[in-house]
């Protein structure tokens, strides 16, 4: 009994509660934004639609100076972010990619476009490190508290405004990356009396 009223003064004891809501956080894990999200069915695979999750790849023009970006699997692209400037991609004409021959096109191509299958065309485009937005489903592991987190993707594209405008759906809930700023919370998943529980230190370590 001392020991559990010892925990209790440390800890929050908070019962998993089989009809939760799911919500989300974000908080800082070794200087690395990390999403966290509680509410969820437990020990489960979980698809989470995001909008506007971005991916940094490294633009490589063919001779005739065209990148062609392709998008995730199963995802669409939303906007793509040069050093230059923020292409949104539903403007685009939809067009083909004609072949390239000798650094000459077969076609003229003077303006970024998209193919029908979902890929961006850039056209004239320097070397160099770009930010693709994509509207993507992915799959989070819950522990057996509810609770999943998600890492964001390696950035290489200057700039975290990323963070800004991405919505999550997950559980049936909509959430926004704008609201979960600066709204952390430590959570534990531990096992008592054979019922998952989530602790909540009352006065975690800033």
């Amino acid at each position: 009994m001392k020991k559990l009223a010892a925990t209790l003064a440390t800890f929050a004891l908070i019962a998993f509660p089989q009809s939760a809501i799911a919500n989300g956080f974000v908080t800082n894990t070794a200087g690395t934004k990390i999403f966290i999200f509680t509410g969820l069915s437990p020990d489960q695979s979980i698809p989470i639609k995001i909008v506007g999750w971005p991916r940094d790849k490294a633009a490589v023009p063919n001779a005739c100076g065209l990148t062609v970006v392709a998008p995730s699997t199963g995802a669409t692209i939303l906007q793509i972010a040069t050093a230059s400037s923020m292409i949104n991609v539903a403007s685009l004409p939809v067009q083909t990619v004609p072949t390239c021959s000798a650094g000459v096109l077969a076609e003229p191509r003077t303006a970024n476009f998209k193919t029908s299958t979902g890929s961006v065309v850039l056209v004239g485009q320097a070397a160099g490190s770009i930010r693709i937005i994509q509207d993507i489903t992915r799959n989070i592991k819950s522990n057996g508290c509810g609770i999943a987190r998600l890492s964001p993707p390696k950035q290489t594209f200057a700039g975290n405004w990323w963070l800004e405008g991405t919505s999550f759906i997950v559980g049936g809930q909509t959430l926004y990356s704008d609201d979960l700023l600066g709204t952390p919370e430590q959570s534990i998943c531990k096992t008592v009396g054979g019922q998952k529980v989530k602790y909540v230190p009352l006065n975690p370590a800033s």
